[in-house]
């Protein structure tokens, strides 16, 4: 019987699975392995447009939104005199130079990024990372975020394609 016959009669005759046991070890593996792939696709398909669209409506509010500011030697130097906070759909975006902000807050929201004035703050389903200036060792301004977020756009496609690959491998190894 033909891998894509089986897969398709796998879906209402558990008698006939019965039968797969008596076929090739080849075929076997690839009926798995067509599996794994069908069951991944979903999955990648919701991570790769949940990705892309971030990315999209974080380089909008960037460029339209935010005020101008840099980051220079280990701190935020920002156009305002108090936290900005802008809500993209399930998504907030947080630009804070006077420190009223933690980690902690920025967690809280589920999904937001943080610019805050000593670190940077990314939080997605309550799981927060936070990654300081300091660390950076060069000067960095809304400018070149947009710049770095285009040109992060640019290479989507294949970030997508290796992520994809990745997981489907370990869709297959568990």
């Amino acid at each position: 019987m033909n891998v894509f016959k089986q897969l398709y009669t796998s879906i209402y005759s558990p008698k006939t699975i019965s039968t797969f046991r008596f076929q090739g070890i080849g075929k076997t593996i690839l009926y798995v392995f067509i599996l794994s792939l069908l069951s991944t696709i979903p999955t990648g398909y919701h991570f790769s447009t949940g990705l892309s669209e971030g990315i999209k409506g974080f380089d909008q509010t960037l460029q339209n939104e935010l005020p101008d500011f840099i980051i220079e030697d280990g701190l935020l130097s920002a156009d305002t005199e108090k936290p900005i906070e802008i809500k993209v759909d399930d998504f907030i975006i947080i630009l804070d130079e006077s420190g009223a902000f933690g980690v902690e807050e920025i967690e809280a929201k589920q999904n937001a990024i943080g610019i805050l004035s000593d670190r940077f703050v990314f939080s997605a389903n309550g799981q927060a990372q936070s990654y300081e200036y300091s660390l950076l060792n060069m000067s960095i301004t809304k400018q070149d975020l947009t710049e770095i977020t285009s040109q992060f756009n640019q290479l989507l496609p294949i970030v997508l394609t290796i992520l994809f690959v990745v997981m489907y491998l370990f869709g297959e190894l568990s």
